[in-house]
């Protein structure tokens, strides 16, 4: 909410109430099917440049899929009929496969669409909102592998990972300017590497890289708030009844809507990339009792993932879990 001189000038307040449904069958020893349903009920009350904006929007979802084997292959699939008030019924489907390859690796593939329609706080909200938005839909196919090899003296001393996802996007959803809008066609390439060792059965070692390729495929221009880089690392150990993780991940510079110092628009420009430094420590008093300890920006970055939005700053979570 924002206010002159006490008058309301800008607000959004906004209730979202849902139910959903779920139903398993073991048809087979191999074969399971899903069954599901949602509905869901979006209201709105906001003012916009001084002027009230009430809304509803309802939704709701029905969907059936069937994982098993045939043979060696896992196979998946999935159908999706969705009802979006005010933009009409669609359909979505997604089918993949796995294949192990030997007793320590497999590939796998899928390739699925997808729908969504805007919601209220994209096209009503205050200033950023865009009531002519369109809904965008997707077609995405992916491929990867996984493997493990013994190393260490372990079994599984060594893990290797590798996935590429593409997608093709129209009429996607996001800022365009300084405010929500369409991208009449994407394209997004995404790439991602994976390495765990484990030198000893109690400590294990992650790295991830991932590459990101999105542009608007009629400008050639890259999306905002989309790193091309990011990177991941993480160390974890668990020795008797203690255990402890530190990770540090990179977001790398992206483009982004930026600001003046007065919180004037400035354009589209790219911001700097960020650290954060992650750690947390458990103690299991009992089979039922935990007690934790968990750090968040460990060295107090200042950073904006949302460039005008401050990240959170250093802090620090005391619990106890308790499973009767």
């Amino acid at each position: 909410m924002t206010s002159d001189f006490a008058i309301t000038a800008d607000a959004y307040h906004g209730d979202r109430d849902y139910a959903d449904f779920t139903a398993t069958w073991s048809v087979t020893p191999d074969w399971t099917l899903l069954f599901g349903a949602q509905t869901e009920d979006e209201t709105i009350e906001a003012v916009n440049f001084g002027a009230p904006v009430v809304g509803a929007q309802e939704h709701w979802g029905a969907y059936v899929a069937a994982q098993g084997a045939l043979g060696r292959l896992n196979v998946t699939a999935a159908v999706r009929q969705d009802d979006f008030d005010g933009f009409g019924q669609e359909t979505i489907w997604r089918a993949g496969a796995a294949y192990p390859m030997g007793e320590s690796a497999r590939i796998y593939a899928s390739y699925g669409t997808s729908y969504r329609a805007p919601s209220l706080f994209e096209r009503f909200a205050p200033f950023y909102g865009n009531a002519t938005l369109d809904p965008e839909s997707a077609e995405t196919w992916e491929i990867g592998a996984n493997a493990r090899f013994a190393l260490f003296g372990q079994g599984d001393g060594l893990e290797l990972g590798a996935l590429y996802r593409s997608s093709e996007i129209e009429d996607l959803i996001g800022f365009v300017g300084f405010s929500y809008g369409n991208v009449d066609r994407a394209e997004i390439q995404y790439a991602e590497a994976r390495v765990a060792m484990r030198p000893t059965d109690w400590l294990t070692a992650r790295v991830i890289y991932a590459n990101t390729d999105a542009v608007n495929a009629a400008t050639e221009l890259a999306l905002q708030r989309r790193p091309q880089e990011a990177w991941s690392v993480e160390l974890a150990a668990e020795h008797g009844a203690l255990s402890g993780q530190i990770s540090w991940r990179q977001v790398g510079s992206r483009l982004d809507t930026v600001y003046s110092d007065l919180g004037f628009w400035s354009g589209v420009a790219e911001v700097e990339a960020y650290d954060i430094l992650r750690a947390s420590a458990a103690w299991a008093v009992s089979e039922e009792v935990k007690l934790y300890i968990a750090a968040d920006n460990v060295l107090d970055e200042t950073y904006e993932p949302v460039n005008g939005f401050a990240g959170a700053p250093a802090n620090v979570l005391v619990g106890i879990r308790i499973n009767p």
